[in-house]
């Protein structure tokens, strides 16, 4: 029998570090919007000028990140002006902040199984995240299966196979046996 370690590799829970109090700039985002007017700390509106239809609208998925700050909404308008509404400021321990009109902010990468956050593959965080999986794995596992290849953003062809081999060359020793879901082309591009 060979010890293993079965890692999601590529995603952060949101009660990691990377998401929750310090929140960590290289969390991917699905969608970019412009904030249309002054934002205060409190806001419970949040205009935008590009129209939001089709954000989502998934329990446990509507989080948007703005500077430092997660924030998530009930709703959104998709007539002017454009808006996410009931927006809960300062969720996960981050800090409400007041923002300037024409900052630009993101829906944040939400998974399917909401209680991860997706990692930007084109920044460092999947060498960092490498390291700490390293730190596990040298308790003296000789196997590793890296799950969750349908969480990497796209182009899938390139992003997954290279988010699982930064992992795979952080080990040592290398592992006897590793194991990978492969993404099919035909998910999609985004």
């Amino acid at each position: 029998m060979i010890p293993g370690l079965h890692v999601h590799y590529c995603k952060a829970e949101k009660t990691d570090p990377y998401v929750s109090g310090s929140l960590d700039n290289r969390l991917n985002v699905t969608r970019v919007f412009t904030l249309a007017a002054p934002l205060d700390k409190a806001g419970p509106v949040i205009p935008v000028a590009e129209n939001p239809f089709g954000a989502t609208l998934d329990d446990e998925r509507r989080l948007l990140r703005i500077g430092s700050e997660l924030v998530t909404y009930e709703g959104f308008t998709t007539t002017p002006p454009y808006q996410f509404t009931g927006c809960r400021r300062a969720q996960f321990a981050t800090q409400a902040a007041a923002y300037d009109a024409g900052i630009m902010f993101g829906l944040l990468d939400v998974d399917t199984w909401p209680i991860f956050v997706r990692f930007n593959q084109n920044t460092t965080i999947q060498e960092e995240v490498a390291q700490r999986i390293a730190g596990f794995y040298k308790a003296g596992f000789d196997f590793i299966y890296l799950d969750g290849a349908e969480d990497v953003h796209a182009p899938f062809w390139f992003t997954t196979a290279r988010a699982q081999e930064i992992v795979c060359q952080a080990l040592a020793p290398p592992p006897l046996l590793a194991e990978a879901r492969s993404v099919p082309t035909s998910i999609g591009t985004s």
